[in-house]
């Protein structure tokens, strides 16, 4: 953090878009979830009720994630230490391909 009021305001209002970016690319993935599951359920109902489960269970862990995230990053800021490490970014593009893959795959299947 810097010695500058101004900087670091800017320093925290950039850890909140951070966050408020992951919670987008959050609801995207339930947009996407609720599609694939849409798809599923003409295979069969428990394999989209599976689906579903599975789904709501990842987003919301990612979203219990991003807050973690948030926090750690906000105290961080404020005791002027290292921000914390790159693993959740990191998960958040592995999500992002697997589930693109997955809506890939289902194109090509179908």
């Amino acid at each position: 953090m810097t010695t500058n009021g101004r900087d670091a305001v800017w320093d925290l209002a950039q850890a909140e878009r951070t966050a408020l970016s992951w919670r987008r690319t959050a609801l995207a993935f339930v947009i996407l979830a609720l599609a694939l599951v849409r798809l599923v359920a003409g295979v069969g109902v428990p394999a989209a009720s599976v689906l579903a489960v599975l789904c709501a269970a990842g987003v919301g862990g990612l979203l219990m994630l991003t807050l973690r995230r948030y926090r750690r990053t906000t105290e961080r800021l404020h005791r002027s230490e290292p921000l914390p490490s790159g693993r959740l970014p990191l998960l958040f593009t592995l999500a992002t391909v697997l589930l693109g893959m997955l809506a890939l795959g289902w194109v090509i299947l179908v």
